[in-house]
């Protein structure tokens, strides 16, 4: 099964065994592919990736105390 943010299992997979900035990149160039490759987001994704991520974070760590 897919995590919401990822394009399929093998990315969620890969991005289990990575640290939180390496997660936040792989996103961000995800974001950078949807986007049709088009130059001049990079920041844009990189904190788009960053909110999806660290709120995903923070969801969990809310589920596991509940």
């Amino acid at each position: 099964m897919a995590s919401r943010g990822f394009r399929n299992t093998q990315s969620f997979q890969m991005a289990s065994a990575l640290t939180l900035r390496d997660k936040i990149r792989l996103r961000a160039y995800e974001l950078y592919l949807e986007r049709g490759q088009a130059d001049g987001h990079g920041r844009e994704d990189w904190l788009q990736a960053e909110r999806e991520l660290t709120h995903t974070k923070r969801t969990e760590a809310t589920l596991v105390e509940e």
